[in-house]
């Protein structure tokens, strides 16, 4: 399943969630983000870009 996800990624893997992930939720709740405003920070290796499903394909397998 990991196999199938990474595939699906553009960067070819899942992100990281203490190297990828925390550290754009640390910049959103320090100051140095206090002049952003309504704006969407897609932190997930470019799949919204290409409308990768959340889901994997399996190859068929549910």
């Amino acid at each position: 399943m990991e196999a199938a996800a990474d595939r699906a990624n553009p960067m070819g893997r899942l992100g990281d969630p203490e190297t990828d992930i925390a550290p754009v939720a640390v910049f959103l709740a320090s100051e140095d983000a206090r002049y952003l405003t309504g704006n969407t920070l897609f932190a997930d290796g470019g799949s919204h870009v290409n409308g990768v499903a959340w889901t994997p394909d399996l190859d068929g397998e549910q």
